[in-house]
């Protein structure tokens, strides 16, 4: 019988148990209540976002990737993100709006910040990846995550990978 390699193992405990506490903490936040549309309501908000995947490919250990993804209100309503979590330590995520920036959030960090989108406004969601802070080798999967309050689109999942050398 073949034996299982004892660091596959160690790895794969690792990416359960991370996959477990992004979405207890995400869901376990308690932000700022937001008002609540339906999604029959024609004056809401409505989130757009350029892209939900993405792969920074081959990168190095020492490496840090940064890569911004748009997101846009096309509703009629202010767009309220909130809650921002990633699914790593060495995952941050950060809003851009004009020349403001956002605290840089990480998977524990548990800050009440959200930010409005006004009608046809637009917005930059940051995914920062240092992977030399839970370093591993391979092909990789995080997320950056989010609340909103499009009724079409509560949460937000943007999932990226990479292939740490």
């Amino acid at each position: 019988m073949k034996k299982i390699d004892p660091m596959i193992l160690v790895v794969a405990s690792i990416a359960i148990l991370v996959g477990v506490g992004i979405f207890s903490t995400f869901f376990s936040f308690e932000g700022e209540d937001a008002t609540q549309y339906q999604s029959s309501t024609s004056e809401r908000p409505k989130i757009v976002i350029a892209e939900k995947e993405f792969d920074f490919g081959d990168i190095a250990l020492q490496d840090i990737k940064t890569k911004e993804v748009e997101v846009r209100n096309d509703g009629q309503k202010p767009l309220i993100l909130s809650n921002f979590s990633t699914s790593c330590n060495c995952t941050f995520v950060q809003l851009i709006q004009g020349d403001k920036e956002s605290p840089r959030f990480s998977m524990h960090y548990t800050d009440k910040w959200q930010a409005e989108i006004v009608p046809n406004e637009k917005a930059l969601v940051r995914v920062i990846y240092q992977p030399s802070l839970m370093p591993v080798q391979g092909k990789v999967n995080r997320s950056a995550v989010f609340k909103t309050n499009d009724p079409d689109n509560p949460s937000v999942v943007i999932n990226f990978t990479a292939n740490v050398q």
